[in-house]
């Protein structure tokens, strides 16, 4: 589900395009794992298409924070699993061997 200013609905298996090549940069986390943000570069126009929750077709417009927020929760969907593999190798694990040898 999303929600920006007067815009609301469900967006089922989104498919993102881009029409230009403006970008924007700032701070993500995610709401799994509190407290970790990351400076993240996206695309700051992004046209989605998918489905309602009744199945039929929508288009979503989305421009500055409505635009990342799409990107954002599509990129979760598809890059979990790379996201969660460098959070635990990069971050996590270090932290359980820090505290394994205090």
């Amino acid at each position: 589900m999303f929600h920006d200013e007067d815009v609301a609905g469900h967006l089922v298996n989104p498919v993102l395009d881009f029409p230009d090549q403006e970008e924007q940069d700032g701070p993500e986390g995610c709401l799994s794992i509190p407290g970790l943000y990351f400076d993240t570069k996206r695309r700051m126009n992004v046209v989605a298409k998918g489905y309602t929750a009744d199945g039929d077709p929508v288009q979503v417009v989305g421009a500055g924070n409505l635009g990342r927020c799409l990107q954002h929760e599509t990129d979760r969907d598809h890059e979990a699993s790379q996201a969660l593999t460098m959070i635990t190798k990069d971050l996590l694990l270090p932290a359980v061997v820090n505290l394994s040898r205090s």
